[in-house]
């Protein structure tokens, strides 16, 4: 039995020395299918650039690129003069504005009072907010029932409508009537 472990570790060993003088001796460049080299051979810039567009990638020269951020930056420059020119309009608006005396205060609040509407909202089961909506608009309690779903939608009281029966007016404004139905 001794033998035979030391025939079979003497096999290991002479196995071992013969890869060792292969790996460091043999060729140190690595293997490469003839494919491949053809490959790496013909890879040029408009192959790259083919296949970069069959990928459904933007391929722009430097130059290109330059010229686009430089009417990138033009852009915002004339972005933010339009902004400069439109808050100055504003602030002009607002300083051109009469100011109302009594007289025309006491007119809009009775202009005010004749447009008033109420309405009983009787919200069922299975009513959706644009329902509401609807019928808030129908009624004159707001002028636009999208707007109104939409500002529902955004403040999460769609989810909190309660059914029952609500008086309303066309003086209260979105976020009043959104309570009154929500609680």
């Amino acid at each position: 039995m001794r033998t035979v472990v030391q025939s079979f570790a003497l096999g290991i060993l002479t196995t071992t020395t013969i890869i060792g003088i292969v790996f460091f001796i043999g060729n140190s460049e690595p293997v490469q299918s003839e494919s491949a080299n053809e490959e790496s051979s013909s890879l040029t810039v408009e192959t790259a650039q083919a296949f970069l567009e069959e990928e459904d990638y933007a391929v722009v020269t430097s130059t290109s690129y330059e010229e686009i951020q430089v009417e990138n930056k033009q852009l915002q420059n004339k972005v933010e003069q339009l902004q400069s020119q439109l808050e100055e309009q504003e602030e002009q608006e607002v300083d051109d504005e009469p100011e109302n005396t009594e007289q025309d205060e006491v007119e809009d609040l009775d202009q005010n009072t004749e447009t008033t509407h109420t309405f009983t909202l009787i919200i069922e089961s299975g009513m959706t907010s644009i329902d509401i909506a609807n019928e808030l608009a129908e009624a004159d309690i707001i002028s636009n029932a999208d707007e109104f779903n939409q500002f529902l939608e955004q403040n999460r009281y769609s989810r909190d409508i309660q059914l029952g029966e609500y008086d309303l007016t066309s003086q209260l404004n979105y976020e009043e009537i959104a309570h009154i139905i929500t609680n």
